[in-house]
């Protein structure tokens, strides 16, 4: 899902895993029905997210789930602060959005209805 000098954020099947690649040390991170779909590391290696079923956050050596209804089906996700991430839910679902997370706070603030994919096929690369 993401790398960093530090840090690799990736999942085996529904497992999701943060590892240390200095000291090669694992945090689990949880698990999910079906695959995580996608995960970033802060670019300055203090947290983590990643996103599928639900949302799963690493902030201050600490683990946090989202499972509001809202971020299910999460499509992508994309650094936009310090401690902000937007998070694209399923394009192809009627109820798709942007939203903004703080990571800190756990609030979720709806940025924007996104329906352009709605109607189209199914394509990896989504312009949001």
């Amino acid at each position: 899902m993401d790398a960093s000098d530090q840090w690799y954020l990736g999942h085996e099947f529904e497992d999701i895993y943060l590892v240390n690649l200095i000291t090669l040390k694992s945090i689990e991170l949880g698990s999910m029905y079906g695959d995580p779909t996608c995960g970033i590391i802060d670019k300055n290696d203090q947290w983590c997210i990643a996103g599928g079923e639900y949302i799963v956050i690493w902030y201050n050596q600490k683990i946090s789930f989202i499972t509001d209804e809202i971020l299910k089906d999460t499509h992508a996700i994309r650094q936009i602060g310090s401690l902000k991430v937007e998070i694209l839910t399923d394009p192809w679902s009627e109820n798709c959005a942007v939203w903004e997370l703080d990571i800190k706070s756990d609030t979720i603030r709806k940025l924007k209805d996104f329906n352009y994919y709605n109607d189209k096929e199914c394509t990896e690369n989504v312009i949001w």
